[in-house]
């Protein structure tokens, strides 16, 4: 719940950065704010690697590595969805 609340700070802080600046250009302040944590959280879980080499880690890795790694990861990608929700309506709505 606080990670989504943190997205929707996140989100908020695009929005006003979008409207000090004037640009107009809110959608791509939006897609910036969500795409930064959605890689984040891709890095950080290990979700990005070959077949091969996710499953040497999880042999090699503990338990506690592994839960660490989603301790960190899943927060991320839920602060990064409302930032992408917000983006996407303003795309359907453009």
């Amino acid at each position: 719940m606080k990670s989504l609340l943190a997205g929707l700070g996140l989100a908020l802080i695009a929005i006003l950065v979008s409207y000090l600046t004037g640009l107009g250009n809110l959608q791509s302040y939006l897609m910036t704010a969500a795409i930064i944590p959605i890689i984040l959280a891709i890095i950080i879980s290990g979700a990005a690697v070959s077949g091969d080499r996710f499953r040497a880690n999880a042999y090699s890795e503990t338990k506690t590595d592994r839960d660490q790694r989603y301790r960190w990861s899943s927060p991320l990608l839920l602060a990064g969805l409302p930032s992408l929700a917000a983006a996407v309506v303003m795309y359907r709505i453009h």
